[in-house]
């Protein structure tokens, strides 16, 4: 367990959470292929939420937007966007997603990997017990984000990481979405769902197997799978975790024009307020990475 030990940390976390407008520092990258000028990526420093992200379909070529942020929410210090969770034991115990959100983020590089144009982020964390470093990648046709967790403290801690990822529903109802076939409105299974998600009873998805496909009303589908690794390497290269320790929470606020999916590498057990059974446990200087893939069919 974490201890209270880091107090320049957790007074920048308060002081964050205090405030009733943030910066809306944005860094933007857009592909530069002329035929996919639309295409494109926003990400706020502060709290590293992804404000905006429209990608190719990869049937039509069709850009279709992903979500995107209205902009009186980009100073607020909670907005409805996309953004990391790492909730860890003992630190912050009443905040289930973490201090990702709270903490401000400075570029380390830009530029492209294997002609992918990526933004990579690193958290200022101060004397924080964890580091942790985000990289956004945007192709054609998807969006890979890498959430990279470092145990910074002498003791093992147990965390979880995940991807809190805003889809805009092009209106305030759920009726119609579809994942992995089971689509909201029909059938029991699927009115039952809806109606847990509409009452704003975070659900977790059963059927979550590392990989979703997302089916929407407007005719986007899209597909949202997730691999996570620890630090630790073998002749093969980093030792991946095994999909069945990712969940999915799915989540939607009463009358939003956002539905909510969390890919997670254990979730925080929000019934009890802890850690759930079975969440990675970090030993000193080790990190655990969880790569998320989003793309448009």
């Amino acid at each position: 367990m974490v201890s209270p030990e880091n107090a320049s940390f957790a007074a920048t976390l308060a002081e964050h959470r205090q405030q009733t407008e943030v910066p809306s520092e944005i860094i933007v990258r857009a592909l530069g292929t002329p035929a996919l000028t639309s295409s494109r990526v926003a990400v706020r420093l502060r709290g590293g939420y992804v404000t905006e992200c429209a990608v190719a379909s990869q049937r039509t070529g069709k850009v279709v937007s992903l979500f995107e942020t209205q902009e009186e929410q980009l100073t607020m210090p909670e907005p409805a966007a996309s953004h990391t969770t790492c909730a860890v034991e003992g630190l912050d115990a009443d905040d289930e997603e973490g201090f990702a959100r709270w903490v401000d983020y400075r570029p380390v590089t830009n530029g492209k990997t294997a002609h992918v144009p990526i933004i990579a982020l690193q958290a200022d964390v101060g004397d924080g017990p964890f580091g942790l470093r985000k990289i956004v990648g945007l192709q054609d046709s998807g969006l890979t984000t890498t959430s990279i967790l470092c145990n910074r403290t002498a003791e093992p801690q147990k965390a979880a990481l995940g991807e809190h990822y805003c889809f805009d529903l092009h209106g305030n109802s759920l009726q119609g979405v579809a994942i992995n076939g089971l689509r909201m409105g029909r059938h029991r299974s699927g009115r039952a769902l809806q109606a847990r998600l509409e009452d704003g009873a975070p659900s977790f998805f059963a059927g979550y197997q590392g990989s979703a496909l997302l089916d929407f009303p407007d005719g986007r589908h899209v597909v949202l799978s997730a691999v996570a690794s620890t630090g630790v390497q073998n002749k093969n290269g980093r030792i991946q975790i095994p999909d069945s320790r990712i969940g999915m929470m799915l989540w939607h606020q009463p009358d939003s024009s956002k539905f909510c999916l969390e890919p997670t590498l254990r979730h925080y057990d929000t019934e009890h307020r802890r850690m759930a059974t079975g969440s990675v446990v970090l030993p000193p200087d080790h990190v655990v990475a969880l790569t998320t893939i989003i793309n448009a069919k």
